[in-house]
């Protein structure tokens, strides 16, 4: 007699047998459809795997279509072997939220992108609109004279692995332009620009807010390269710029890894600065890191505005930091800077930054008319060498036109070299031009010149600036400060007659020579504290000052402070 359960369990057995490899077969088809282009493309181009494809595809990613130049635009670009041929054709169709267009890496695509709200717009976080390649290599879109890639009231949209070239200086048009002009103040979420090469156009990458406070947030820039653009590299801006506004309309806005270089400014453009790497404006909540900005901004025109290499305007909350920024110019004799703070910024910092050979200054703040309210501003552990190399600048500028404020400005930890150049650069620099500066602190920062290049520059009387704390470095040489109208040539002298470098009944200040291990050299390495200097664990304690400590670190990682108490300049020693 046959025992049932015998036959059962050998059922079972067997069904195991088969549907545990063919399900674990078809998983990972699925997971190659869905996460790897490559793959993807060979197994849909198989007509058993077809349909199963388009239906998981677009069940999970959004539909995907492809544009190659092998392609035809009669077919149904939904696989690799179905692709259309032309910009033109995508043009003429409208896309659902999450769609994917991708075009054949490797080959040129003439024409000019076009995506508005009835291709892109009402997306979601788990399922973005995504322009890019596919295949080997990355897709060129050759945009002429016109944009490369124009997105018009969109979110949810991420735009990677292209190449976007212009015409060059005859265009007017940008890279990738994204705009919102809704009514309303509305903000769209979920823009990402990642790992896009972009040259030739007005402005490289750029998204722009024109109506009310309408605008974009959370928004990635990332790992980009923008270069030999016009106007400038990476930027975002407010075409109705209000300073009444009771809000900013780009919020949650990350810059990082980005390489912005060769953005030279126009020469026919007198009506304002062009030419920056990276400028971001108009903004709240940004966080701007780890890029990578030079030989910016030779070809500025505009007599009293300039690029700088790495900057953000009218911003609250905004950090800037471990960014490298050196060989900017300027065209004029306005700016050509490393880093800046400018017009309407309030509580936003520049910290663990590194500025070299720069026109202009390597870390300016400053106020112009008609900006909002600048105030509560953070400038530490950051190194400038050999900045202001011409335009009468300085590694630290602090500058405010009249009928203007800049207030509760805090400038510590930080490290300057500065040797001789034409326009007699300085270590620290007010513009000769400015009065009025409010709640201004220099603590703890170490200034170090040779060549008889000038420490401090302070011109005009009615600031109110203490310094306290720091080191002034004339490398045995010319001690050279110049306050109000009046020079010094000893720390003494300058302490006696101003009444700076004194706190609590003491002198803090001090002009220890020879501190740091190799001023002069292009390391930040060679701007550490000697082990043996009087300047390791003799700073002042920031917290009698109610200074904001940094998070909590020096230039290069250290833990701050190490030992007894602070050390001098962007250095901690262990």
């Amino acid at each position: 007699m046959v025992d049932p359960l015998v036959i059962m369990s050998d059922y079972i057995s067997t069904s195991r047998k088969i549907l545990i490899p063919l399900l674990v077969g078809l998983a990972l088809i699925l997971i190659l459809l869905l996460f790897d282009s490559p793959a993807r493309s060979a197994i849909a181009s198989f007509p058993p795997f077809r349909l199963l494809a388009d239906y998981f595809i677009d069940t999970f990613n959004g539909p995907a279509y492809y544009i190659s130049p092998a392609g035809d635009d009669n077919a149904n670009g939904r696989t690799p072997n179905q692709a259309w041929r032309t910009i033109d054709h995508v043009n003429q169709l409208d896309f659902e939220p999450g769609s994917t267009i991708l075009f054949e890496g490797g080959h040129i695509f003439s024409g000019n992108l076009f995506l508005d709200e009835t291709d892109c717009g009402g997306g979601s976080p788990d399922k973005p609109t995504v322009i890019g390649s596919y295949g080997a290599g990355l897709a060129t879109i050759d945009a002429g004279d016109q944009f490369g890639i124009f997105i018009q009231n969109c979110d949810h949209l991420r735009v990677t692995q292209l190449i976007l070239e212009g015409s060059g200086t005859s265009t007017t048009k940008n890279g990738v332009d994204i705009l919102n002009d809704k009514p309303g103040d509305i903000l769209l979420s979920g823009i990402e620009i990642d790992g896009l090469d972009v040259s030739g156009f007005r402005h490289g990458i750029r998204l722009r807010a024109a109506n009310g406070l309408s605008g974009f947030n959370q928004v990635r820039l990332t790992n980009n390269k923008a270069h030999h653009n016009l106007h400038s590299g990476i930027s975002t801006n407010w075409d109705v710029f209000d300073n009444t506004a009771e809000g900013w309309p780009f919020k949650d806005v990350y810059v990082a890894n980005n390489i912005a270089h060769h953005n030279a400014g126009d020469p026919t453009y007198m009506d304002g600065h062009s030419g920056s790497g990276i400028v971001i404006g108009n903004v709240e909540d940004a966080l701007i890191e780890h890029n990578f900005v030079y030989d910016n901004g030779a070809s500025n025109a505009a007599p009293y505005q300039g690029p700088v290499g790495l900057w953000a305007w009218d911003c609250t909350h905004t950090v800037i930091q471990y960014n490298e920024s050196f060989n900017n110019k300027s065209g004029t004799e306005s700016d050509g800077g490393g880093f800046d703070l400018d017009g309407g910024c309030q509580d936003s910092i520049m910290q663990y930054n590194f500025s070299h050979d720069n026109d202009g200054s390597g870390f300016m703040v400053g106020q112009f008319k008609g900006a909002r309210e600048m105030r509560n501003i953070l400038v530490r552990y950051n190194l400038s060498v050999n900045d202001a190399r011409r335009n009468r600048h300085s590694g630290i500028y602090l500058f405010r036109v009249e009928e203007t404020n800049l207030q509760g400005i805090d400038i510590y930890q930080n490290t300057v070299f500065i040797s001789p150049g034409p326009s007699q650069p300085a270590a620290f620099r007010t513009s000769s031009w400015t009065t009025g500066l409010e709640d201004v602190r220099v603590l703890n920062n170490s200034f170090i010149t040779s060549g008889g290049a000038w420490l401090i520059d302070i011109e005009q009387p009615r600031n109110d600036i203490g310094f306290w704390g720091n080191n002034y470095d004339s490398s045995e040489e010319t001690f050279v400060v110049r306050y109000e109208g009046d020079a010094y040539y000893t720390l003494p002298a300058w302490q006696e007659a101003t009444g700076q470098e004194h706190f609590d009944g003491a002198e803090t200040g001090t002009a220890v020579p020879a501190s740091v291990k190799n001023p002069g050299g292009s390391s930040p390495v060679d701007y550490q504290l000697r082990s043996e200097s009087s300047l390791v664990d003799s700073g002042l304690d920031l917290g009698i000052f109610n200074v904001p400590e940094a998070d909590i670190h020096d230039f290069f990682g250290n833990p701050v402070p190490a030992n007894i108490t602070y050390d001098i300049g962007m250095y901690e020693a262990p």
